[in-house]
């Protein structure tokens, strides 16, 4: 599960991974940032880090900002676009232009 939330120290909305199924210290799991192109950092807990951050809005329901993907290890340009009714997003990161890139599909989980 990853929490959104509008970071006010800089302007922008990041979103924090707040639960994952195979990172779960209660059963025994512990899954971590591996690919991490930085060694000090390769030993972290996935639960905790921020995947989606330093997102601005742009106008008609588009955000951008940056997307870490743990599976590579790298960092990535993004845009999600949200729908109408925004319960869901549209998350697609890519290198140099939107067109060249990976679309996510996200639903917003009733509180």
């Amino acid at each position: 599960i990853v929490n959104v939330y509008f970071d006010s120290s800089k302007s922008c909305y990041t979103g924090k991974v707040s639960w994952m199924a195979e990172d779960d210290p209660t059963k025994g799991t512990k899954l971590c940032d591996v690919k991490n192109p930085n060694p000090s950092l390769r030993n972290r807990r996935l639960t905790g880090i921020d995947l989606l951050y330093n997102f601005t809005f742009k106008g008609n329901r588009i955000y951008y900002g940056r997307v870490y993907d743990p599976i590579s290890g790298k960092n990535y340009k993004c845009k999600i676009t949200l729908s109408k009714d925004s319960k869901t997003a549209y998350i697609r990161g890519y290198k140099i232009v939107p067109a060249l890139g990976r679309t996510e599909v996200s639903t917003r989980i009733a509180e």
